[in-house]
């Protein structure tokens, strides 16, 4: 189930649950066709489940929902509040690449999302 809130009936009570989104994000050129991809995690929040980020590429703009996706997962720290990177590999040399990213929770309602950031090197 795609979707940005999720709505759960439980009896007559709707639930309503939104993804927790990252505070930052940022793409630089680290060596060769390697880009260093870094974001800031969200701070824990009460019905605002974060499992990771999902970072698309494309070459002629920023993807959001569409391009390549080049990474999906929790980084190297998934502490509340902290920093965390993923480096990857592009296909190209001397290409200008276009990344957006976004957060996501899977859940008991499915996996939902949040907005996305952009950036690009």
């Amino acid at each position: 189930m795609d979707m940005s809130i999720a709505e759960k009936l439980i009896g007559r009570t709707a639930l309503f649950v939104a993804v927790n989104s990252i505070l930052s994000f940022s793409a630089a050129a680290y060596d060769g066709k390697r880009i260093l991809l870094k974001w800031q995690n969200p701070y824990a929040a009460t019905g605002k489940p974060f499992s990771g980020v999902m970072i698309t590429y494309g070459t002629s703009g920023y993807p959001n929902a569409g391009g390549t996706l080049i990474y999906q997962g929790a980084g190297s720290n998934t502490t509340s509040g902290g920093w965390s990177q993923a480096i990857v590999t592009m296909p190209s040399y001397e290409t200008t690449y276009y990344f957006s990213c976004r957060a996501y929770a899977t859940c008991s309602a499915g996996t939902m999302y949040g907005g996305f950031y952009n950036a690009n090197a």
